[in-house]
């Protein structure tokens, strides 16, 4: 009986997709010798133009691929492998990340010892150092969602009414309940997921994490924050929003199209969960900030060399 079923989105990774999987395997051994579990991995490559789909089918030949003719996005990437996921738990996993040991064998005996938790996440390094601060996120209320669009979380990163979106006033140290975790580890029970209907297909990149923990919550469940265990995250590889010397077409493209994406995922999980909370001018004054920050995002990658 396959205890865990790892979910791997892949899109022109074939320079970092190796750390992985590598790590993946390494930490599935460790579940199988420690807890005598089982697990399956499952990779989505969204239509690499990198060859990461022949070098995954010839190097890692043990691992589920799931070819997808166009890029359709996190959500439906995603929902494309829920056919094959055998587990009774499900790790959504970025294609840009390593773990550190015993990550599986830990999380797994959180989960089994607190039945009221619906989804989790361990601790996320950058690889460049320190806390990837979007592991851990506070409710996306119109304070919080000012003070980090603005940046004004930064002038006060541990006080709580500046910076309670990043959860700057608890340590990265204390196990806590969030508001949402990181798509680039998210640990969810399968019979949850079923119950939500997996991930909204309405939101193309960014902010389907949050809608997924949002939807978990409302089922009465926990998100919770883990530092037990940690990964790192080789953040912005994946969607190609890593720093570069040369800026190539491809990559400015790639850039512009997360731009508006996280922008429009922010309008989108508004219009699901909080517009009914206010008021129709608020509303309108939302989406017309909205509006102007998509413009300033997008403009800035245009006019960058």
């Amino acid at each position: 009986m396959i205890k865990l079923s790892v979910v791997i989105s892949c899109f022109n990774n074939r320079h970092i997709i190796e750390k992985t999987f590598d790590s993946s395997i390494a930490s599935q051994k460790e579940l199988l010798e420690k807890l005598a579990l089982e697990t399956e991995i499952i990779v989505f490559d969204n239509a690499s133009t990198d060859g990461s789909a022949e070098f995954i089918k010839k190097t890692y030949p043990q691992i589920k691929l799931v070819e997808n003719k166009v890029n359709i996005g996190f959500s439906k990437g995603n929902n494309s492998t829920r056919p094959y996921v055998n587990g009774e738990y499900i790790l959504f996993l970025n294609g840009d990340t390593e773990f550190k040991p015993n990550v599986f064998v830990k999380m797994l005996e959180y989960l089994d010892g607190n039945k009221q938790i619906g989804v989790a996440t361990c601790k996320v390094d950058l690889f460049t150092g320190g806390l990837d601060k979007d592991c851990r996120r506070g409710e996306m209320n119109l304070l919080n969602t000012f003070m980090r669009i603005t940046g004004l979380w930064k002038l006060f990163p541990k006080n709580r009414f500046f910076n309670g979106y990043y959860y700057g006033h608890i340590s990265e140290t204390v196990e806590h309940e969030v508001f949402g975790v990181q798509g680039a580890f998210l640990l969810t029970r399968k019979e949850l997921a079923d119950k939500i209907g997996w991930w909204d297909e309405d939101y193309f990149l960014n902010g389907e994490d949050l809608d997924f923990c949002q939807k978990i919550h409302d089922l009465g469940f926990k998100i919770m924050y883990y530092p037990a265990v940690k990964i790192i995250h080789y953040r912005g590889y994946s969607k190609g929003t890593r720093e570069v010397k040369i800026i190539t077409a491809d990559i400015k493209n790639t850039r512009i199209l997360v731009a508006k994406s996280s922008v429009e995922s922010m309008k989108i999980f508004y219009t699901k969960h909080l517009a009914r909370k206010h008021n129709i001018l608020t509303n309108m004054l939302v989406y017309f900030s909205l509006d102007v920050l998509s413009t300033l995002r997008v403009l800035k990658y245009k006019i960058k060399v």
